[in-house]
């Protein structure tokens, strides 16, 4: 993985992102969880609702008489049933017939903060992935990290039953286990760039830098410097590599062999390079002898490391 940043930010950044990943995840279940207890006292409330208006419903039907007077075409009147009561009384056994609502969505209930809540949630996880997203582009020069974490996914999980969960469970759980498997890729990038930091010396292509831990030495950009080091870092330290194959990618030859000017030029780049390197780091990076070249750390440096 290539970066932008040196390999101790790198590592410290992803480090903080794993750490809010974590606490993003913390937050999306006390939210679910507050959902579900302020879902339960809205729905309560309703119930409670429910069964006072059902009450009425029995007293009205109870105070109803018995009979109703009838009057017929001749102007005399005559005492009927109350339909209301007839029959063993329709009215007050339909109204004392048990009307307790579902806990969600039958019965006339509708919960009113169940949708906005979960968006509220579904939203706290969109801005955790994007700023994540962002971040991880100010650390990688490659997409390919980048896109792993995008493109990360948990298992998916439905109910079996449209009743077999409260409001949003399955949807929620998707957005944890979503949460949980980009974290994971955050961890193995955390596990890859600690790794990496064991050898502190890298070099920043893109910005013609060279690292070591948070130490930088600039280069100028589209120098003999710039391109040497773009050609060496692809090395391990103490890797010996020909001079003739670092003066083709520098130059972009197919030379099989070189001249006393040609050497100069890798010559005078290492020693440039070395002059930047031990101002800044307090030691030279590179070895040379009579054909090759090589990255170096003196061992007094690499064993204070350790």
């Amino acid at each position: 993985m290539r970066l932008k940043v040196s390999p101790k930010a790198a590592v410290q950044a992803v480090d903080a992102l794993v750490k809010a990943g974590t606490k993003t995840g913390r937050l999306l279940h006390s939210m679910y969880e507050k959902m579900e207890k302020d879902i339960e006292a809205e729905h309560e409330e309703y119930v409670t609702g429910a069964e006072e208006k059902r009450q009425r419903a029995i007293k009205a039907a109870q105070s109803q008489p018995d009979n109703l007077e009838w009057a017929m075409p001749d102007g005399s009147k005559v005492s009927i049933p109350n339909p209301a009561k007839a029959f063993g009384g329709l009215a007050v056994m339909e109204a004392m017939m048990p009307s307790v609502p579902s806990f969600l969505g039958h019965d006339g209930f509708s919960s009113k903060i169940a949708e906005p809540r979960m968006e509220e949630l579904e939203q706290k996880y969109a801005d955790w992935r994007d700023e994540t997203t962002e971040i991880l582009e100010g650390i990688f020069m490659d997409f390919t990290p980048i896109h792993t974490f995008m493109d990360a996914r948990g298992e998916f999980y439905s109910n079996p039953s449209p009743f077999g969960g409260s409001y949003g469970f399955a949807k929620y759980i998707n957005i944890t286990r979503n949460l949980d498997a980009k974290v994971a890729v955050l961890m193995g990038f955390y596990k890859t760039l600690s790794e990496d930091i064991r050898s502190p010396l890298t070099y920043l292509i893109d910005q013609a830098k060279v690292c070591f831990y948070d130490f930088v030495c600039p280069l100028k950009v589209d120098s003999n410097e710039a391109s040497l080091c773009a050609f060496i870092f692809q090395y391990s330290i103490g890797e010996k590599v020909e001079m003739i194959d670092a003066y083709n990618h520098m130059f972009g030859e197919q030379r099989t062999t070189l001249g006393a000017a040609e050497k100069d030029k890798i010559k005078n780049a290492v020693d440039g390079i070395n002059r930047k390197a031990n101002k800044t780091f307090g030691f030279p990076i590179i070895a040379k002898d009579t054909t090759t070249i090589n990255l170096t750390v003196p061992a007094r440096v690499t064993q204070s490391l350790l």
